[in-house]
């Protein structure tokens, strides 16, 4: 039941739009500890928004249990596109896993609007499967993929007339500053070592 607006991990009560939306895409599955740190759809001097890749950051373990996972639900992903090892943080190995979504470019290009309720049925099917209802966000989760059915709650909350919220997204835009990963790569050899499936050409360094 939503009684109050969502309030994010930070201050200004920002969350990680990327990782609401379209990391659900991915149909990986939610909870344990093989989650990724953070996503982002920019990566300085390696690829814009526009490129439309989903860029992953996990911490590289050795464990069998991430080997597994890696293998088949990262590299062995449909999107999967690349893969980088960026400069340890805090001692810990940092891996960079991006994922193609030209697949889905028409609801990328709708994400970076901030039109979350204009994404395709199949693309909100994923999002709110990976949100399913025995967690607590996953309401709030659906109001913003399917804000019709919320308005009357949110002008409660807010105490704004229906009509001015009717029509309009529930959810604000993402910010491309927090949603763009600023990280350097471990070192040349980096681009010689990736995974890439798809491409040989290095992004401008």
């Amino acid at each position: 039941m939503i009684n109050k607006i969502y309030e994010g991990p930070d201050k200004d009560r920002y969350f990680q739009k990327s990782r609401i939306f379209l990391y659900p895409v991915l149909e990986t599955k939610r909870g344990g500890k093989n989650i990724p740190i953070n996503t982002f759809v920019s990566w300085d001097k390696v690829c814009k928004k526009s490129d439309r890749r989903l860029i992953c950051t996990y911490e590289l373990r050795n464990d069998a249990e991430f080997e597994k996972y890696e293998k088949k639900v990262l590299l062995g992903n449909e999107l999967f596109y690349d893969f980088r090892e960026g400069v340890p943080i805090d001692g810990k190995r940092i891996g960079i896993y991006m994922f193609d979504f030209d697949k889905f470019a028409v609801d990328w290009d709708l994400f970076l609007k901030g039109a979350y309720s204009r994404m395709k049925t199949e693309v909100k099917k994923r999002i709110n499967n990976h949100y399913n209802a025995n967690n607590s966000n996953s309401v709030y989760v659906d109001s913003y993929i399917n804000p019709n059915k919320y308005y009357e709650i949110y002008s409660k909350i807010l105490g704004v007339p229906e009509s001015t919220l009717r029509g309009g997204e529930l959810c604000n835009k993402p910010d491309f500053e927090r949603e763009n990963l600023k990280i350097s790569i471990k070192d040349i050899a980096a681009w010689n070592n990736s995974v890439n499936l798809q491409s040989t050409q290095k992004p401008t360094q």
